[in-house]
């Protein structure tokens, strides 16, 4: 009994001085991660779109507006305390009128609407013979 007890404690002690000696790996120094550079806000410019209002449901479950307008683009209406009440305009043709901007993603124009300033029905017109 005492010879497996005197083995057991001279591999512990060789496996803590090998680990002392070569530095544990759970003592070293924290890596330092690089900061991005914070990203440039696009100036905001006056934006008014016509389209229909749709309701979305997202990968996580929220439920978001678009603006789908006739030419097929897409525009994610703003939501919060400020956003006008979108859910009584679905499926309505709609004119909106607000702060936004235009971008390129994936090689695809975008319009993002920040601040939605007036939303307001169109009625449809009849086709002029």
């Amino acid at each position: 009994m005492k010879k497996t007890w005197w083995i057991g404690m001279s591999v512990l002690a060789l496996s803590i001085g090998t680990a002392l000696a070569e530095g544990d790996a759970t003592a070293s120094e924290p890596v330092k991660k690089e900061v991005a550079a914070p990203a440039v806000k696009p100036e905001l410019k006056d934006i008014t779109a016509v389209g229909v209002v749709e309701k979305v449901t997202t990968k996580k479950g929220d439920d978001v507006f678009i603006l789908k307008t006739e030419d097929g683009a897409r525009i994610r209406l703003p939501k919060g305390k400020n956003a006008p009440d979108c859910a009584s305009m679905v499926g309505s043709k709609v004119k909106i009128s607000g702060k936004g901007f235009e971008m390129e993603k994936k090689g695809k124009k975008q319009c993002v609407i920040r601040s939605i300033s007036s939303i307001e029905k169109v009625e449809n017109q009849p086709a002029a013979n």
